[in-house]
């Protein structure tokens, strides 16, 4: 059982051409920064476990010909041994690399846990409409920003968004895991449950917590509160 995650999403300033402040900033170098800024945004991740790096390129010439991936991603300090490949889709060339790096053979789900809801939305359009893997991602921060329509089951309940997971670990909450005995403990949430074939089943609003005997449960606990001196 493998799952595609998606952790994190930063975006780059832009402007217009020949009048910007970034008029001069190498292209190899916004895509580094861009690398190690959403490296940044989890801590948990060592840049050694990097095994390849995905990168579109609209127009792949100048500061940004070559294998352009593998420029950013040294220049961003992942380290020698992971690969690299650049994209080329023109305008979709971003989007494409995203439908790429989910569609890997052996993947059999992709989780979108960003806390950007646009891209939450656009990946997993994007991935949902060139893979037949189920599309997971976590519920918008805020009603209406992501339309109905929009591709991949909403994670965990609809106020179990980004943010709120964010500070409930903040305040103490801790992830767990523990064998099921056919119930949900109580003050914790059901995220996940792994039967006994080892298949990952989330929850979510159309597949509601229905642990069973023999389940192993992926559990966020209730947040800590500080004992009176």
């Amino acid at each position: 059982m493998r799952e595609v995650v998606i952790v994190s999403a930063v975006r780059t300033p832009v402007g217009k051409a020949y009048k910007g402040t970034l008029r001069a900033t190498r292209p190899d170098d916004m895509a580094a920064f861009a690398i190690k800024g959403a490296l940044e945004r989890v801590p948990a991740l060592d840049p050694k476990e990097i095994e390849d790096v995905i990168l579109g390129c609209a127009m792949p010439e100048a500061e940004q010909g070559m294998n352009v991936a593998r420029i950013a991603s040294l220049r961003a300090g992942l380290p020698i041994e992971a690969s690299a490949m650049t994209i080329n889709r023109f305008c979709s060339s971003g989007l494409q690399a995203i439908a790429q790096g989910a569609d890997v053979e052996g993947v059999t789900a992709v989780l979108l846990l960003t806390d950007e809801d646009d891209y939450n939305a656009l990946a997993a359009t994007i991935v949902a409409g060139n893979s037949d893997i189920p599309v997971y991602r976590v519920a918008p921060s805020q009603s209406g920003v992501v339309s109905s329509t929009t591709a991949g089951e909403a994670l965990f309940t609809p106020i179990l968004t980004h943010p709120a997971l964010t500070a409930r670990h903040a305040a103490g909450a801790t992830f767990t895991t523990q064998a099921s005995d056919g119930g949900t403990p109580q003050a914790s949430d059901l995220l996940f449950r792994v039967n006994s074939d080892g298949t990952l089943i989330p929850v979510t609003p159309s597949s509601p917590p229905n642990p069973q005997p023999g389940d192993t449960l992926v559990l966020l606990g209730p947040e800590k509160t500080e004992k009176p001196e």
